[in-house]
């Protein structure tokens, strides 16, 4: 990377960074300014301290010494009132910016293709979300207060030395250089990225961890939950190895921030000695200029932890800018990919989907498929098989919207809802998470909920249940087997009121008897619903089925040359019957 890319990648983090802080910023300046008078303060009681201790020590009146005592009170109490301050304003501003910032992704992952896209795809990508957020959270103090409020303190001990000792000065600023600069660069050449690795590592290990324990009856049954808590112990050891670097690299740091400070009060005191042999500073202000180099250690300090950090804060602010949290409509893809596409119905009204056509690539990549031409309406599936790779995913965003057709069409009367294959189930009851299906002004009356259960075939086990719909499920529905939480995930799309249900891999978790079972239930309780099903399991197809294999040469876009000139048209096989509106 040369060195143009590199600041142009820090100053699109800086600007990241100020949106992110753009609604709290005042909040998040009141906040910076409270740490840099905390620092003070302490700096000032250090300082105040030595110049009492040294001046008490000559046994003038006391009157000499009351302005000097409430002063060490002073700075002392407000000292502790200040920090504590700082604590709460700045944590009041950065839940308050977190806040908004979820906001932001959750719209950025509703109304954005490519985010979909990566949705679809699967892995925990709302679990990622959330893991940046919380590391940003608690990264952000940690990282941008203490470099800010130690500048301050530093310019505030330059300019005292100035006022005091003239002779100091030059020790001061040395030992402010090596602080605030020469420290946290060692530090983070000592580092090599082993705090941002740590983080990473630490939040991976926990992910694992938590996987292992879900699935925890599974590994036992087939046998392999040694080489699971193996691979877990190598991956923690890496960790504890990226520890053990990030904190010798601190060490140094902090090391050498000591030092120069140490270095920089001997410095002060011996270049300030002709001014005291001559009369023009007395030795207890000469003490106050020492003591507070030394009180600025700690300051300095701060910016060692900070700087190595940074790698870190700017790599997760990096993570949440690509996600499109801070793009307006114009700057994604020309605006194409900005937000849902209303898609047109049917030609003929009539209830279902059509496909006439359909092309349909994302951004900068060729198509996937072309020429599908499919048909389904309400008691006949639309079953979608193919390889990994060969374009479901992508058709699905299609049909929600998220993705425009490059030619052809895709007609949808009504509105299209999906299930994907591991939808989330919120630690409440059946009831809350049925609830989530509407908003809240159109939520779905308990006639609704027990109509969407029967029609997945849940209705028995809710009626057994003591507390009914308000029976628990437990973490990620854990108190529920596999196909229990697939049919209440159902249940939950089939209540947003969508004409068109499209489900994603229903039965990838569950034995083949478990999906055969829960596959007649379905089709018995969703004839009255369009329903597009893409899978993988020919079991889960019925010979009712209309039939869209996406890995057959016939929906492959044609390669360049002069055999194939036109994307060659979806035709219907001997295993594929032809798909044609009304058929």
């Amino acid at each position: 990377m040369d060195s143009h890319t590199k600041s142009r990648g820090n100053l699109s983090t800086f600007r990241a960074l100020a949106r992110i802080l753009a609604p709290v910023r005042f909040r998040f300046a009141g906040a910076v300014l409270i740490a840099a008078l905390a620092a003070v303060f302490a700096v000032a009681l250090s300082g105040l301290s030595g110049w009492l201790i040294i001046r008490a020590s000559e046994q003038p009146p006391i009157l000499y010494l009351l302005g000097a005592i409430v002063g060490v009170r002073f700075f002392g109490i407000g000292r502790a009132v200040l920090r504590y301050s700082e604590r709460l304003v700045v944590h009041d501003a950065v839940f308050a910016a977190m806040t908004r910032l979820r906001g932001a992704l959750w719209a950025a992952l509703s109304e954005r293709a490519l985010s979909l896209r990566r949705l679809l795809q699967g892995g925990n990508v709302l679990g990622a979300v959330v893991d940046d957020v919380d590391t940003l959270r608690d990264l952000l103090p940690r990282v941008i207060l203490p470099p800010l409020s130690a500048l301050a303190v530093a310019v505030s001990a330059a300019i005292t030395s100035a006022i005091l000792v003239p002779a100091a000065v030059p020790a001061v600023v040395a030992a402010a250089v090596v602080g605030l600069v020469l420290a946290p660069l060692l530090a983070l050449a000592a580092d090599r990225n082993a705090a941002r690795a740590e983080q990473q590592l630490r939040s991976l290990v926990l992910r694992e961890v938590a996987s292992a324990l879900d699935a925890r009856a599974d590994l036992s049954a087939n046998g392999i939950a040694g080489p699971v808590l193996s691979a877990l112990t190598r991956r923690d050891s890496a960790a504890t190895a990226a520890a053990q670097r990030s904190a010798w690299a601190e060490g140094i740091g902090q090391g050498l921030t000591v030092l120069a400070c140490t270095l920089g009060a001997l410095a002060a005191g011996l270049l300030a000695t002709p001014s005291v042999q001559a009369g023009t500073v007395a030795p207890a202000v000469l003490a106050v200029v020492v003591l507070v180099q030394l009180a600025l250690a700690e300051p300095y300090g701060t910016v060692v932890s900070a700087v190595r950090q940074a790698p870190a804060l700017t790599a997760v602010v990096r993570r949440i800018a690509g996600s499109g949290a801070f793009d307006t409509p114009a700057d994604s893809d020309g605006g194409v990919l900005a937000g849902v596409l209303a898609l047109p119905e049917r030609p003929d009204r009539s209830p279902g989907l059509l496909l006439d056509g359909l092309e349909a690539s994302w951004p900068g990549a060729p198509p996937l498929f072309s020429g599908l031409s499919a048909e389904a309406a309400p008691g006949r599936w639309l079953s979608v098989t193919g390889p990994s790779g060969s374009g479901k995913s992508t058709l699905l965003s299609v049909l929600l919207g998220f993705l425009p057709a490059s030619s052809g069409a895709a007609y949808v009367s009504g509105t299209a809802a999906w299930c994907p294959q591991e939808a989330h189930l919120f630690d409440s009851t059946i009831r809350g998470n049925l609830l989530l299906a509407r908003p809240a002004s159109h939520k779905p009356s308990e006639a609704d909920m027990q109509q969407a259960l029967g029609a997945v075939g849940l209705s028995t086990l809710v009626s057994g249940l003591p507390s009914g719909l308000d029976s628990r499920i437990g973490p990620s529905g854990s108190f529920l087997s596999g196909g229990e939480r697939q049919r209440l995930a159902m249940a939950r799309t089939l209540l947003t009121g969508a004409e068109v249900l499209l489900l994603d891999e229903p039965t990838a978790h569950l034995d083949a008897e478990a999906a055969r079972l829960m596959m007649a239930e379905l089709r018995g309780g969703l004839r009255d619903v369009t329903v597009v099903l893409v899978t993988h399991n020919p079991a889960d197809m019925s010979a009712e089925d209309s039939r869209l294999d996406l890995g057959t040469s016939q929906n492959k876009p044609a390669q360049n040359g002069p055999a194939q000139d036109k994307p060659a048209q979806n035709k219907p096989t001997q295993n594929t019957p032809a798909l044609v509106p009304g058929s």
